[in-house]
């Protein structure tokens, strides 16, 4: 299954008082992660496209 949203624009948010304050919202869903959570994810998405480019190049 596959869901796709063409145009969600994402946007971030700190929530300092959470216990995950980090939140992600894309189309109304939200997704909280940790700070160390949010450092990986930013880490593969820089990853992921790092290697699309040179895919695209």
């Amino acid at each position: 299954m596959k869901a796709r949203i063409p145009d969600a624009t994402p946007s971030v948010d700190v929530r300092r008082t959470d216990t995950r304050p980090v939140v992600i919202v894309v189309a109304g869903l939200e997704l909280a992660m940790t700070t160390t959570e949010a450092l990986q994810l930013a880490d593969r998405l820089v990853d992921a496209a790092e290697r699309a480019s040179l895919v695209i190049s």
